[in-house]
């Protein structure tokens, strides 16, 4: 499979909240989480920290699973404007760093 540079997007869902992730290479499982941490070189602690303080996100939930998948970190922002934020600073750094998946 061809990689591809990671491109986020927006969305509201149907509760009226905000999320962002890159769904347009789902085979590639694109909308993981861990891609962007990974990409910026950061901790799961220090990215927690960057989406609360910066980017205003409400986190909905971490789970870690014991069968050998990646945890889950589930977050959404109430605000489409810090959403938005997040995810020009995302593509503006996939973009700089050539980040593909």
């Amino acid at each position: 499979m061809t990689k591809k540079l990671y491109r986020a997007t927006e969305f509201q869902s149907s509760t009226g909240r905000w999320h962002a992730g890159d769904y347009n290479h789902v085979g590639a499982n694109s909308s993981a989480w861990y891609y962007v941490p990974r990409m910026l070189n950061m901790e799961l602690t220090d990215y927690i920290r960057l989406l609360v303080d910066t980017y205003h996100v409400t986190l909905d939930g971490y789970y870690e699973y014991t069968d050998g998948r990646p945890p889950l970190l589930l977050y959404s922002w109430k605000n489409y404007d810090d959403c938005h934020k997040w995810t020009l600073m995302v593509n503006r750094e996939a973009k700089k760093r050539n980040f593909k998946i």
